[in-house]
């Protein structure tokens, strides 16, 4: 289950329109830090 989410994360950090989004950005680091660690 967590890989799939770390996957799903990533692909929306690849989608540009999501990239531009600064509180999608700063909601993604945080998730994508945690399910890493």
């Amino acid at each position: 289950m967590g890989h799939y989410l770390i996957h799903t994360v990533e692909i929306f950090i690849q989608n540009e329109s999501f990239y531009e989004n600064e509180t999608f950005m700063k909601l993604s680091k945080q998730v994508k830090g945690n399910l890493v660690i």
